[in-house]
């Protein structure tokens, strides 16, 4: 949807770098223990590991986009801009925040007009401020929590939505698989990106499952990512159905969403893509503020509650699925064509 906008306000695409293009540089800088003097004492102290000296991680991003400059130099050299795709990638001193930005200092020291657009950005390091207000021409936030996050640092953003908005219809050729009973109904459970990070517990994973299934659904435990597949084993103990990783493809999702009565996600995505199907969905916590920002554009008169995760996970309230007005829709694929206004 990013690209199709692209395109038809008239710009040219010259390349396109795959996700994760050269963040194995960008990964070997990351610090090897946390970036805190004092953390670094504390474990030295307790004889986990030394104490290491200072690391600047700032110094060595720098001497990573050093190093690739002349490669890009290269790929280039015929562009007039380098456009970023920021989603979910710019916050903290994460790998993808490393390389994206990077990605943005090297382009304008080869004198490039520099936009990111599409993106949510929190809680950045000093110098990773620094360079979004010196070498970014243009950015379009996503949500209001990303807007308000660079309001308070003095840097303009266009408030915009999801690129996702933009879809519509889906894939008229449906998956054939799996068949669905007319007399059940039937609900969509992914637990989200925290799956990655060690917040999600296969005990709370089979909690929510077996209270879905209590409830009268028929679960599908979908793996949307890598990180999903460590669940699917408490996920079909507790009675749910295996969609594996890549059995849909993304034109597909509308349509096998449609048939479902309830969808329970930590997938920011999967989530707009429910809107879009006129689905409700229960939203669970994801790693930024992100999930919250697209609840507050579909529902800006309420709060909707995200359903954290942690040792005292309260049971899904299955009476407060979220159901997006169709205006509420339309606003954010408004909204979304506003990541574009930079070429217009």
């Amino acid at each position: 949807m990013l690209k199709a906008g692209l395109l038809r306000s008239g710009a040219q695409i010259q390349s396109d770098c795959p996700i994760g293009y050269c963040d194995s540089i960008y990964r070997r800088i990351k610090p090897p223990v946390p970036n805190s003097t004092l953390k670094r004492g504390l474990l030295s102290r307790l004889g986990l590991r030394p104490a290491l000296p200072p690391y600047d991680l700032a110094q060595a991003w720098k001497n990573a986009n050093t190093s690739l400059a002349p490669k890009f130099a290269h790929l280039w050299h015929e562009a007039d801009a380098v456009i970023l795709n920021g989603e979910g990638t710019i916050h903290h001193d994460g790998v993808g925040a490393l390389t994206l930005l990077g990605f943005c200092k090297i382009a304008k020291e080869l004198n490039k007009k520099v936009f990111i657009l599409n993106c949510s950005i929190f809680d950045l390091e000093p110098f990773l401020l620094q360079t979004l207000r010196e070498c970014v021409d243009g950015i379009a936030v996503r949500e209001p929590f990303s807007s308000r996050y660079l309001a308070d640092y003095g840097i303009p953003a266009t408030q915009a939505a999801d690129c996702l908005f933009l879809m519509k219809g889906g894939d008229e050729q449906e998956s054939a698989w799996p068949k669905f009973e007319p007399s059940k109904k039937y609900a969509l459970y992914t637990p989200g990106v925290l799956a990655a990070f060690g917040r999600v517990s296969g005990e709370g994973v089979r909690r929510d499952i077996s209270q879905l299934r209590r409830a009268g659904y028929e679960v599908f435990f979908h793996v949307v990512e890598t990180e999903d597949e460590r669940f699917a084993a408490d996920a079909a103990q507790a009675g749910a159905r295996i969609l594996p990783l890549g059995c849909l493809r993304w034109r597909q999702v509308p349509p096998f969403l449609r048939r479902m009565e309830l969808v329970v996600s930590g997938r920011y995505h999967i989530n707009i893509f429910a809107a879009l199907a006129g689905v409700p969905f229960l939203p669970l916590s994801t790693n930024t503020g992100k999930m919250a920002g697209v609840l507050e554009l579909l529902s800006p008169d309420r709060t909707i509650p995200v359903r954290e995760w942690g040792a005292e996970t309260p049971e899904l309230n299955l009476e407060g699925a979220f159901l997006a007005e169709k205006s509420q829709v339309q606003r954010c694929r408004e909204l979304a064509q506003k990541n574009f206004n930079f070429f217009v």
